[in-house]
């Protein structure tokens, strides 16, 4: 299985879960109700991110370093793939209204997930920003980015380069296609997520 190595542009500011000082531990105005107890364990998982933030895959690093949640527990509560251990990622900046939580689902590529929920623990949105056409075949190279700016806006893209291969397993001259295939969107301040359509550009042929 390839894995996803993740290039986090700016420094990651990390939460302490035994801190009692609610100015650097942003989860402590949960409400103490069940759902919320809940939540709060779930979002102890997650470092607070600063941004801009950038996600690049490649094949040579591991999204083990980073919590997983347990199928055996409450956190099937709040994500949408709940029989396997998902990857705690981080909680994007600005808590004081909602809860922005990118975490990484298993695939081929680790797809990047983007969920947002109340105060509360109830969930608003739920979006996955990697577009996911990435993979491994003989004369296919890809490498998957997902940026989200200081405004939150966010552009995901697949820079693709493929080729047909001969029976020795090598690209044939002339055949190689160079494309990006990319989204955007925006997190709004409700915690909605939009996202575009994906749009090719590129296609060019006859590049080795």
């Amino acid at each position: 299985m390839n894995y996803v190595r993740i290039i986090v542009l700016t420094s990651l500011l990390f939460t302490s879960s035994c801190s009692t000082n609610t100015s650097t531990d942003k989860t402590t105005s949960i409400p103490a109700t069940a759902k919320g107890k809940a939540f709060h364990k779930f979002l102890q998982k997650f470092r607070v991110l600063s941004l801009p933030m950038e996600i690049r895959s490649t094949a040579d690093f591991s999204p083990e370093i980073f919590p997983a949640t347990d199928p055996n527990s409450t956190d099937t509560l709040f994500v949408n793939n709940p029989d396997t251990p998902n990857r705690c990622f981080g909680i994007l900046p600005d808590t004081a209204t909602v809860y922005r939580v990118v975490w990484l689902a298993p695939a081929e590529i680790y797809r990047v997930m983007l969920s947002t929920f109340t105060k509360s623990g109830e969930k608003i949105s739920e979006r996955q920003l990697a577009i996911g056409a990435c993979g491994t075949d003989c004369g296919f190279s890809c490498t998957e980015t997902v940026l989200i700016r200081k405004d939150y806006t966010i552009y995901s893209a697949d820079s693709i380069v493929s080729g047909e291969c001969n029976d020795d397993g090598k690209v044939i001259p002339g055949t190689t296609h160079a494309y990006v295939k990319a989204i955007t969107g925006k997190v709004l301040n409700d915690g909605k997520i939009e996202l575009s359509g994906i749009a090719t550009t590129g296609s060019t042929k006859g590049k080795n």
